[in-house]
């Protein structure tokens, strides 16, 4: 699997963030403490963090993928200074900088990464100072996640710890996730694939609960494969040859069915479709 920026290697992360810090943008640093002025959720398919997800709506708290990352954005430069620690001769990239907890668990681990500059180079870090906090592999479904930003590592170079109005005084973001579950997507044609879309990233295992019947009876000349999309989420169902003409098709999806860190379906999901007859 080819891993999206933000949960490539330490290694690699290190790297570009040397390659921003190298580019020196920022010869006037607003003196003072550094302000918090953002802290919101992302989907990790935007690799642009452009759009914050919606966490309030007219009913109330809203509901978010776990497939998501929390990224904090600071008015000027902080002091970089221990925010990235090197142990047994290689980068660690330091969870420390963040706690995470969710409930129910589990908690997953995480990373909390620093980049000065990363959007002036064209990296997936939004424009300016940011700290983007990153679950492996997810955050779990149907939970209650809370990520807190530890402001006595988050300082000016004169060691002005972080600050932040109203609601961000605190640096904490809390919001919930979506239980895990599915939807199915019926096909364009009688070659175009059927989309299955969790609302969080499947266990690898989770394509073996994904069964088909035509007409009532068995069907079982499909492939499950990854999207093209890359987002993984997203399972296409193609048809070896193609869809047989005229049938009516059934997906089902056992309540076996879990997401990476176990949660499991509420119920079976059960979608039935018509293929045309020509």
């Amino acid at each position: 699997m080819t891993w999206p920026f933000w949960r490539r290697a330490p290694e690699a992360l290190l790297g570009l963030m040397l390659v921003a810090g190298a580019c020196e943008p920022d010869n006037a640093v607003k003196p003072g403490a550094p302000q918090l002025v953002s802290l919101a959720v992302y989907d990790n398919t935007d690799g642009a963090s452009t759009t914050a997800l919606e966490l309030t709506s007219e009913a109330g708290a809203a509901a978010v993928s776990g497939y998501a990352h929390v990224t904090a954005l600071f008015d000027r430069l902080l002091d970089p200074s221990g925010l990235i620690v090197f142990a047994d001769g290689g980068p660690d990239v330091g969870a420390d900088l963040a706690t995470v907890t969710a409930t129910p668990g589990p908690t997953p681990p995480w990373t909390s990464i620093y980049s000065a500059n990363g959007g002036d180079v064209g990296l997936y870090f939004p424009r300016g100072p940011s700290l983007v906090v990153t679950p492996s592999p997810t955050f779990p479904s149907g939970a209650t996640i809370v990520v807190t930003l530890d402001k006595s590592k988050l300082h000016s170079r004169k060691g002005e710890m972080v600050t932040g109005a109203g609601d961000l005084a605190a640096a904490t973001l809390t919001f919930r996730t979506l239980p895990f579950d599915a939807a199915v997507a019926s096909p364009a044609d009688a070659m175009s694939p059927v989309l299955v879309t969790f609302s969080n990233v499947p266990a690898d295992t989770a394509s073996a609960s994904i069964t088909m019947l035509s007409n009532g009876a068995a069907f079982t000349d499909f492939d499950i494969g990854p999207d093209p999309s890359k987002d993984p989420r997203m399972l296409d169902l193609t048809p070896k040859t193609a869809w047989p003409a005229g049938a009516a098709m059934q997906v089902d999806i056992a309540a076996t069915a879990a997401d990476a860190l176990g949660a499991h379906l509420a119920g079976a999901v059960t979608f039935p479709f018509q293929i045309p007859s020509s």
